[in-house]
C-alpha cells in the first residue's frame, strides 16, 4: 500500500489541488484495498465454520482426546469476520496517513 501511494503521488497531489480533502483521498485509497480483504474474510470465515471441528479433532488427538465436537456458532464466526474486516480497514487508513504530507505546491516546484 505504501508503494501504491508513492506511485500515485503526483495524481494524489493533483486531486488535492482540485479540491479533494485528505480524508476523502485516504478513504478512497483504503476502500480500493477492501474488496480482496473482504473476499478473504468471507472465504476464511466459511472454511473456519465448516472445518473447525475437523481441525480441532486432529489437534486434540495428539494429546489424547479421541472425540472432540465443538459447537461452532455461525454468529460468532460472522462477528470475528466482521472484526477482521474492520481491523483491515483501520490498518489501511493508518497506512494511507502518508497522504497528508503530499502538497500540490511542492509537486509543482520539484
Amino acid at each position: 500500500m505504501k508503494s501504491s501511494i508513492l506511485r500515485k503521488r503526483r495524481a494524489l497531489g493533483i486531486q488535492k489541488a482540485v479540491g479533494y480533502t485528505t480524508d476523502q483521498l485516504m478513504r478512497q485509497i483504503s476502500a480500493c484495498f477492501m474488496p480482496p480483504v473482504l473476499c478473504g474474510v468471507v472465504i476464511g470465515g466459511f472454511f473456519a465454520g465448516y472445518f473447525a471441528n475437523a481441525v480441532f479433532s486432529v489437534l486434540f488427538k495428539s494429546i489424547g482426546f479421541m472425540r472432540v465436537n465443538f459447537t461452532v456458532l455461525p454468529i460468532l464466526v460472522a462477528a470475528v469476520a466482521a472484526l477482521i474486516g474492520c481491523f483491515a480497514y483501520a490498518v489501511a487508513l493508518t497506512v494511507s496517513w502518508r497522504i497528508r504530507k503530499i502538497n500540490a505546491y511542492r509537486l509543482v516546484t520539484e
